[in-house]
């Protein structure tokens, strides 16, 4: 989380979502974590009205966030992938494994890495199915991709996270470069780019379930 007056990063230690407050080595200044889901909104939150690409279901206790990550820019990373495919086959080719085998082995991290990207902007999907004191996190595409489970009271803080310096196209033709990460002794990073408004809504869905846990303890 950065600092609303000066931008500097806040530690994790000077972020208390449970007394709702944060405070900035840097200038000194305090505010409310909450309060700045509301300020940086376009509006009101309204949890009825989910952003495009964010689905919310109520089913036996439990909520369930289903967003979308499909995007046109699929077109893009197939274009992209099937060059580096038809790059890694040449080399693989052209020349002895032994000859290069670093070069070989870097272009073949990158193909992995390239494909996943691809098929998650084609098929992809993000699930949070969580209830008052546990959740569950997947990010993949079908049933295959990366979970992760979680306890409400485990989590220390929710913020936002830069992906990369660049400024990337998010899913609705935006510029986004960031994500939501939720920081506790598990980590849980929504890893692909999301706009202000996905952010702020999810912010404002999950703040209540981390404050609730810690009021119990």
């Amino acid at each position: 989380m950065n600092c609303i007056k000066c931008n500097a990063e806040v530690p994790e230690r000077n972020i208390n979502i449970h007394e709702d407050i944060v405070i900035c080595d840097a200038c000194g200044i305090k505010f409310s974590p909450s309060d700045t889901v509301k300020n940086y909104s376009k509006g009101p939150v309204d949890l009825t009205n989910p952003p495009k690409g964010i689905k919310v279901t109520k089913t036996a206790g439990n909520l369930m966030v289903i967003i979308n990550i499909r995007s046109w820019t699929s077109v893009f990373w197939i274009f992209f992938s099937a060059i580096l495919s038809v790059v890694f086959v040449l080399l693989t080719m052209t020349f002895k494994m032994s000859e290069m085998a670093l070069h070989i082995i870097g272009v073949a991290v990158a193909l992995i890495f390239v494909w996943v990207q691809t098929l998650l902007k084609m098929f992809g999907r993000i699930e949070l199915k969580f209830d008052n004191h546990i959740g569950h996190f997947f990010i993949g595409v079908g049933n295959l991709g990366l979970k992760k489970s979680f306890l409400w009271r485990d989590i220390r803080s929710m913020e936002d996270e830069l992906l990369q310096r660049k400024r990337l196209l998010d899913l609705d033709g935006e510029f986004a470069s960031r994500t939501l990460v939720l920081r506790g002794i598990k980590n849980i990073s929504f890893m692909v780019a999301l706009n202000q408004d996905k952010r702020n809504y999810l912010k404002t869905l999950i703040l209540p379930f981390i404050i609730n846990a810690k009021d119990r303890e």
